[in-house]
């Protein structure tokens, strides 16, 4: 959690003595937001934590919370938050991206909550290039995968040229910032996924390799070997048949020797 500072000094241009408070990593950001803001900075004093009301406590109580010693309010709202929407602890890889765009973010934190601060900080006049780089680079890793996310980070020169693209339509931005709507239905989404696929292929493509052309379909039937002859019984039945016929030439001449031979004793 970024410590708070207290910052007074004169308004450059109304002359006026001031007093705001800073969250920045140290002395000298929170003096360099003062003097953005149009301060002429004369103290900076860094502030303790606050400590969470008394109703936070009540509430945080009744939910089954186990408060840590010397916790914060900003602490204690991120337990409270955690526990509500059923989210886990902020990743890494999101801790970094809110440190770097100036989110303060606490131990206690929850990746749904902090994704919410990084949009909403992100979505304020004058941040619309840093909000589109930083959709690009959402959209990069859901179409990627946690495996290969590791290749490009949020600083790739890639993001903040498919940024450059996107900030072109007003009406991306605009999509871009809305917060009541699931981000990744938005036109603004929609259309960083798109200059992210189309960079991709662009990358992943051979350079200078022949295009194929696919086999054309032949309408002739395929090669297939000839069948051997069945089998059959015409032959033999022609055998069978020759034999008959000699065996018969062979057996009516015996028969006419027999009856010459019976005849005359019938008649007597």
């Amino acid at each position: 959690m970024m410590p708070r500072y207290e910052v007074t000094g004169v308004g450059k241009e109304s002359g006026r003595k001031r007093r705001r408070i800073y969250s920045a990593i140290d002395e000298n950001s929170a003096r360099t937001s003062a003097e953005k803001d149009g301060t002429n900075v004369e103290e900076v004093i860094e502030l303790p934590p606050e400590a969470p009301t008394e109703r936070q406590m009540e509430y945080a109580i009744s939910l089954g919370i186990t408060i840590p010693a010397d916790v914060s309010k900003k602490e204690i709202s991120d337990l409270i938050s955690l526990n509500q929407d059923d989210d886990y602890l902020a990743t890494p890889l999101t801790r970094e991206t809110a440190s770097r765009f100036g989110v303060e973010l606490t131990q206690y934190t929850g990746e749904k909550n902090a994704i919410g601060q990084i949009w909403h900080h992100l979505s304020r006049e004058g941040n619309e290039k840093k909000l589109l780089t930083w959709l690009a680079y959402n959209a990069y890793l859901d179409l990627t995968g946690p495996q290969k996310s590791q290749s490009r980070h949020l600083d790739d020169p890639v993001f903040s040229e498919i940024a450059s693209e996107l900030e072109k339509d007003t009406s991306v931005i605009s999509s871009a910032q809305r917060q009541n709507v699931e981000h990744r239905r938005t036109k603004a989404y929609k259309a960083a996924v798109q200059l992210i696929r189309e960079r991709t292929e662009a990358e992943s493509a051979p350079e200078n390799s022949p295009s194929r052309e696919k086999p054309k379909y032949s309408k002739q039937p395929p090669h297939r070997e000839p069948r051997s002859p069945r089998p059959t019984n015409k032959a033999h039945g022609h055998r069978q048949g020759c034999l008959s016929v000699i065996f018969g030439m062979a057996i009516i001449p015996a028969a006419i020797a027999t009856a010459y031979q019976w005849l005359p004793k019938i008649l007597l």
